[in-house]
């Protein structure tokens, strides 16, 4: 099928290609926004997604936003790549082949500035507790969490001590964020901090780094840079992907499980002879519904009753006794309410004890899973070390003649330069945008160059796009 470049930078690519909207899907989808220097190799970009069988499975759109400010390139002509929604192992694999057309095209009239990334997973995919813990692993405020961590059913006074930690743990994983997504925050990609999980769904502000679908029953996460990298483009789905799975409490139980608490196989029985409870939400005639977040069964109002805590005065609601017999279910009990909800205290949004994410655990299940082999691949470098505390983890500059990343001495040409191969000399500040700037050399030539410009053209250089 061939890929319309289309002009509206609203254009759905749900209506183009004939995919129905499903927010309680399990599926994930991705834009990769880039920018060509003429439409004849904006065109061969295209054909290049064409050739690779991907045709049908994405559509090109305008974007105000892309190729704009740096050099003054107002003449960039973008092409926003916006895939079909799909299961994460397709999207992997999409990303894959975007980023070797990138990198096959980075010399020849690829424009990445002012270019991210977004990847949108299907509201389906959360439930409240690991929605809260996704944005708020990203949107990073020690003040902001433990504002969520006094919520009414159980106040918490941190002390002087967990508020200095909670603000180191902060200024950590924001680094962290930096270093994965290969820049810091942009004026598009703030990492605001939410106040509670109910603003979440109602907030599209695009200066936000993560936000719910402007136009799609999706959250998005906005954090990452175009790359010229097929490993770095994979890396940002797994990234995506295992940060989500590592939200859920099905995750984290075997990381933060407290002995005292009720045995599995309690819970297991509990589980098994009770219905999960339902999300309420609205339909298109904005009539009351209740739904199976992980099934998307529907009851309407007249289907559904409540069952209340016995010691935390919360309601829960369930399909009635009689919809449930017919499914070999039965009611849950206020006592059995309890336990559930003791046994995934701890693995619910309270567990982020640390202030965010705890990133110790969450880079050890990344590494220690075999799921996420790009995003692992990377937390080899030796800049994540201080993150990780494995000292036997790889460090791919171990191999001095062969090298991904970007240092000094290192031969590059800019993109849609004039083909010059600059040295470079002196990293220096970061940009605005928090991407390192470097000192760049031509035969005694000077100049100041941001590194997402680069296309890496040293002897034994791995790939065009660098990494520091």
């Amino acid at each position: 099928m061939t890929i319309e470049h289309q002009g509206n930078h609203e254009a759905d690519v749900r209506q183009i290609l004939g995919v129905k909207a499903n927010g309680e899907s399990k599926l994930a989808g991705i834009e990769i926004e880039t920018g060509w220097s003429s439409e004849a190799k904006r065109s061969a970009f295209l054909k290049g997604l064409e050739k690779r069988g991907w045709g049908d499975k994405c559509i090109s759109k305008h974007d105000g936003s892309i190729g704009g400010g740096l050099l003054g390139r107002t003449g960039t002509l973008p092409a926003e790549i916006v895939s079909i929604p799909m299961p994460f192992d397709e999207l992997r694999k999409f990303a894959i082949a975007v980023g070797e057309e990138l990198e096959d095209r980075a010399d020849k009239g690829l424009i990445t500035s002012g270019c991210g990334v977004h990847i949108h997973v299907s509201e389906g995919l959360f439930d409240p507790d690991s929605l809260w813990r996704f944005a708020a692993s990203i949107g990073v405020s020690q003040d902001h969490i433990i504002s969520w961590l006094q919520r009414p059913e159980k106040p918490f006074t941190p002390s002087e001590q967990q508020y200095t930690e909670f603000h180191s743990a902060a200024t950590e994983i924001n680094r962290f964020w930096d270093d994965i997504c290969l820049r810091g925050q942009t004026n598009y990609s703030q990492r605001l901090p939410y106040d509670t999980v109910t603003q979440i769904p109602k907030t599209r502000d695009h200066k936000r780094a993560f936000i719910h679908g402007k136009n799609s029953p999706t959250f998005e996460t906005r954090i990452f840079r175009t790359p010229k990298s097929r490993r770095v483009l994979a890396s940002y789905v797994d990234a995506v992907r295992s940060l989500h799975q590592f939200s859920l409490a099905s995750g984290l139980e075997r990381l933060l499980e407290d002995p005292k608490k009720t045995s599995a196989d309690e819970i297991a029985r509990i589980r098994k002879e009770t219905y999960p409870a339902l999300q309420r939400g609205t339909d298109r005639q904005d009539n009351t519904v209740y739904y199976n977040a992980e099934t998307g069964e529907q009851f309407d109002s007249k289907e559904v009753d409540y069952v209340v805590s016995r010691s935390r005065g919360y309601e829960n609601f369930y399909p009635l006794p009689s919809i449930l017999l017919k499914m070999g279910k039965r009611t849950i009990t206020p006592a059995e309410m309890d336990l559930l909800y003791e046994r995934e205290a701890g693995t619910g949004a309270r567990g982020w004890v640390e202030g965010a994410v705890p990133l110790r655990e969450y880079l050890t299940y990344v590494m220690n899973s075999g799921l996420y082999p790009d995003l692992a691949k990377r937390l080899g470098f030796g800049k994540f070390s201080p993150y990780i505390n494995v000292r036997e983890a790889p460090d791919p500059r171990a191999n001095e003649a062969s090298h991904i990343e970007f240092k000094a001495g290192c031969h590059v040409r800019v993109e849609n330069g004039k083909g010059e191969v600059w040295t470079l000399i002196l990293e220096t500040q970061k940009t605005k945008d928090g991407i390192p700037n470097w000192t760049l050399d031509h035969m005694g030539k000077r100049m100041s160059m941001p590194n997402n410009m680069f296309i890496h053209c040293c002897k034994g250089a791995e790939e065009v796009g660098g990494e520091v």
